[in-house]
């Protein structure tokens, strides 16, 4: 869409449609934090060295704690890199149910909701603290911050979040494009 000329260009929506397996799809690439990324990548490098030269010593309790720092550093900031460079959530309506999805290289996680469950679809804003951090919100990643998205809905006595990493406006075209296809009553 055109801007006229002194004002600032509409930004477009940073998720896609994608048919998937003969469904359609809202796909919603992971945010990449530019911030962190290098930070998290020499601190890996950086914890590797420290770790391996533990594990060297032959001392077998330095052994043992350091082959456990090393494993929990790599668990924790190598799927932190994995999902910022090949994340990416879903979520579409099929066969009766709306369905989540979030995966990254070696994993993910899908969710299937009973479609005439689903109430209250709408858009989401985040809650304090989150709210005040603006772009290092939108790098949150499944599974350690799987309640963070920007479309949720009630699903009996629960909140359910989805697609972190987009703003308000585009939360609220996604619940506008899932309320289209969803049974009647689930749109907020």
């Amino acid at each position: 869409m055109a801007t006229a000329p002194g004002f600032e260009p509409l930004p477009s929506a940073r998720y896609s449609v994608e048919t998937i397996d003969g469904a359609e799809w809202i796909v919603a690439r992971a945010a990449k934090n530019w911030f962190l990324l290098p930070f998290f990548a020499l601190w890996l490098t950086i914890w590797t060295f420290g770790a391996s030269g533990a594990l060297l010593t032959g001392n077998p309790s330095e052994t043992v704690v350091g082959a456990a720092f090393l494993l929990f550093g790599w668990g924790i900031v190598g799927s932190y890199l994995l999902w910022q460079f090949a994340g990416r959530s879903l979520v579409a309506v099929e066969g009766g149910a709306l369905v989540t999805r979030w995966s990254m290289p070696f994993v993910g996680r899908t969710k299937r909701y009973d479609a005439r469950q689903v109430r209250h679809l709408r858009a989401a804003s985040l809650a304090w603290p989150f709210a005040g951090f603006g772009r290092f919100s939108r790098a949150a990643y499944p599974p350690w911050f799987a309640n963070m998205g920007s479309v949720q809905f009630d699903y009996g006595a629960r909140t359910v979040r989805v697609l972190p990493g987009l703003d308000e406006a585009e939360g609220r075209m996604v619940a506008e494009w899932l309320g289209k296809r969803l049974p009647a009553g689930a749109a907020g």
